[in-house]
């Protein structure tokens, strides 16, 4: 793997968005830049510090850093564990139209709930890439992902990223559950599985099991697919998506199973259900 000690240099396509991944030596130096495009770093090793403009960011694993067009900036790495990033580089173009692009672009740290870092990364992946084998659609691909990358961002913005407590205390750990539930009902659809929500908070499956249904008074795969199912209601009696989409769009991997969960709380199949 190639250490880098000066940044990686950019030219922005003709879709607007340069993917870049940069693995740093400790010897690593950058000299305070400005780019004409928005800067989105999400560290996935190491330790630093990103100084921009004014304001010093300390940034380790997990995070992601917002750099807006035109700010200055530079990295410093801590030596002993030198960072290793992704870098989108997007083109002001791209994102302008939106209104609220000048309150959720404000440089720092950008809060991401740990249930949409692996899709974040997975995103991260696929783009460099569809720019490192490029063919016909990679530019399409890449700025989709890029915008979906910039309303993740913009969702989830302020106190609602969950991370690990940093005591094992008992109320250290309830409390990380507590935030984890919240961001459950919002994320009920991506979900993965009730190992790895144990192993993002730090705690045991079992005291994760038991924490949760304290709070809850159910288990992770009830009230998941409780989530799932009034969500389902909710879309079959405000619009006329078909139950196929439906059963997707809620976090089904097949229609079947939408089916099992739908009559076990509803008692009636979804079709009978919206036809009353």
């Amino acid at each position: 793997m190639k250490k880098q000690t000066r940044p990686v240099e950019v030219t922005i396509p003709a879709c607007g968005v340069f993917v870049l991944e940069s693995h740093h030596a400790a010897d690593f130096q950058m000299e305070p830049s400005r780019h004409p495009f928005l800067e989105i770093f999400h560290v996935m090793q190491g330790r630093g510090t990103i100084q921009i403009g004014k304001h010093r960011v300390a940034c380790q694993a997990d995070d992601t850093v917002i750099i807006p067009p035109g700010d200055e900036h530079s990295i410093v790495d801590d030596p002993q564990d030198p960072l290793s990033i992704y870098g989108v580089c997007i083109a002001t173009q791209l994102y302008a139209w939106h209104d609220a692009a000048p309150q959720w672009c404000k440089p720092g740290l950008r809060s991401v709930n740990k249930l949409a870092l692996p899709g974040i990364r997975d995103d991260l992946r696929r783009m460099l890439y569809e720019q490192s084998v490029p063919r016909r659609g990679s530019e399409l691909t890449i700025a989709g992902l890029a915008i979906q990358l910039l309303g993740t961002l913009a969702g989830d913005r302020g106190p609602g990223s969950l991370s690990a407590p940093e005591s094992p205390s008992m109320q250290g750990h309830a409390q990380a559950v507590a935030q984890y539930i919240e961001q459950l009902r919002a994320h009920f659809f991506d979900a993965s599985d009730i190992d790895s929500a144990a192993q993002q908070l730090g705690i045991s499956r079992r005291r994760f099991t038991e924490l949760f249904r304290q709070a809850t008074g159910q288990t992770w795969l009830q009230f998941l697919t409780d989530q799932r199912v009034q969500h389902a209601c909710h879309l079959l009696k405000q619009t006329d998506r078909t139950v196929v989409s439906i059963a997707f769009e809620c976090g089904f991997e097949d229609l079947s199973s939408f089916y099992r969960a739908f009559n076990r709380r509803m008692h009636v199949a979804p079709n009978k259900w919206r036809q009353s």
